[in-house]
């Protein structure tokens, strides 16, 4: 009695039914884990085993084993076991640790009829760029900071995890509504939107989250991880710091993306783009003044692939440079062919992605593509849209500005600044300024006023002013 009032009372019943057990004859030795009370007041962690010592009627008389303090070990083992199941920045659980408890609660919400849970899949917006620009270190505390955000923006007893990198995921158990995510979604923005001290600087940043629900049905964790991050890549989409929940049109159109982008791999091997020539005209007198190359895929199963369709793919994907670079080639030496048959000698103008802006070679790609054609170079005009414009004007946009018509003008509203600092000779207008010029008798006004000032700041640079692009 003396050595089980010295074990602590929530593990006396345990220990009295191992030492019973192995006493009454039904396990072939005894051990038992317990603490027990040590002289400075603490308890320590021990761990015993032993035999019973019987007579010869069998009846157990005493028990010789031995009693080991075995505290440091488990708190090693723990550490370990914490360390594997948790990430070492945020402390939070790590991926796998979190996957298993998606897994148990998935199958308990496949058991018991009108339970439900939301996965939330987060993404930190702008990460990339703060990570190079200020370091690692700040991106590290960036990360910290969110997921203290994020501890305080849930409910007690939601799960909270770093999936890897700048994702997070939060599972809210048991919910009643599906209305309650989309206000802890909310809850987590607003926590955000305080700027970050990193590194003596404040930077301001968001999350995009992606949500969505459990069915009736015993979905694997990793589908459900994969609908959330879906309808989180949709959030982004939509503009930073968003949130967005996940339908079944997402997946379809998620998988039609993988099939196009795997096929968009080929299409230039295969030779299956194809160059059309739209014209451009002056109003005033209907001639033909120049034209735009128009990319289209001729896809040997679904014939014609417009834009649309491929273009944000490859534009993801990076496929959008090879594409580019075939694109400008192909009319420069298409142009030449054209001048050697006798046909009017036209400006052609060619869109170029954004993308090939951080490329550092976009010069010679397009002095390789004019010097191997033997095009004038003063037949060939670079379509840039604004935004494009906007992001590079001190990287290899300036170099190259005086071959480029402005495309999709007064999307950003900035536009009108750059037509002094650049010499910019063409403006496109965008759609969304001239759908309804003659519609909407309220709109004329306005635009009027527009390209008077468009013609006033460029100062007599502008040569053209495309009020309409038609089939692109």
């Amino acid at each position: 009695m003396e050595w089980l009032d010295r074990v602590h009372p929530e593990d006396r019943e345990s220990l009295r039914a191992d030492l019973d057990k192995h006493l009454g004859g039904t396990s072939a030795y005894f051990e038992s884990e317990y603490r027990l009370l040590h002289r400075d007041g603490g308890y320590r962690l021990m761990l015993s085993r032993g035999v019973a010592i019987r007579d010869e009627s069998g009846r157990a008389t005493r028990v010789a084993g031995s009693q080991t303090d075995v505290t440091d070990q488990r708190r090693v083992e723990e550490r370990l076991v914490h360390a594997a199941m948790h990430d070492a920045l945020t402390g939070l659980p790590n991926r796998k640790l979190f996957m298993d408890k998606l897994t148990l609660v998935g199958k308990l919400a496949a058991q018991r009829e009108g339970y439900r849970f939301a996965l939330l899949f987060l993404d930190v917006d702008r990460f990339k760029l703060i990570n190079d620009s200020l370091g690692p270190a700040a991106g590290d505390e960036l990360l910290v900071e969110v997921s203290r955000r994020l501890r305080r923006s849930v409910r007690p007893g939601d799960t909270m995890a770093r999936l890897g990198g700048d994702e997070f995921a939060v599972l809210l158990d048991d919910i009643r509504e599906e209305t309650e995510a989309t206000q802890i979604a909310g809850a987590i923005q607003s926590e955000m939107v305080a700027p970050f001290e990193l590194s003596g600087r404040q930077v301001f940043t968001g999350v995009s989250i992606g949500i969505t629900f459990n069915s009736n049905l015993d979905q694997p964790a990793e589908d459900l991880v994969r609908n959330a991050d879906t309808a989180m890549s949709r959030a982004k989409e939509n503009g930073q710091a968003g949130y967005k929940v996940f339908d079944q049109g997402m997946h379809k159109r998620a998988v039609e993306r993988l099939r196009v982008e795997a096929e968009l791999r080929h299409a230039l091997d295969r030779n299956e783009f194809l160059i059309y020539y739209q014209p451009v005209m002056d109003m005033a007198s209907g001639k033909i003044t120049g034209c735009e190359a128009l990319l289209r895929w001729e896809h040997p199963e679904r014939g014609l692939v417009l834009p649309k369709e491929f273009i944000p793919v490859a534009e993801e994907t990076g496929l959008i440079v090879p594409v580019s670079e075939w694109l400008l080639d192909r009319v420069c030496h298409e142009m030449a062919s054209f001048e050697d048959a006798g046909l009017p000698l036209l400006q052609v103008s060619v869109n170029v992605s954004p993308r090939q802006f951080f490329h550092h070679d976009v010069l010679e790609v397009v002095n390789g593509a004019l010097e191997s054609s033997g095009l004038d170079p003063t037949r060939l005009q670079l379509e840039i849209t604004e935004s494009a414009l906007v992001a590079n004007v001190d990287h290899t946009v300036r170099p190259l500005v005086e071959l480029f018509a402005l495309d999709d003008f007064w999307t950003g509203y900035s536009s009108l600044v750059y037509l002094r600092q650049f010499p910019i000779s063409v403006l496109k207008l965008s759609d969304s300024f001239t759908r309804h010029i003659t519609s909407n008798p309220g709109a004329a006004g306005p635009a009027q006023g527009v390209l008077g000032d468009c013609i006033s700041r460029a100062r007599g640079k502008l040569s053209a002013i495309i009020a309409t692009s038609i089939g692109r």
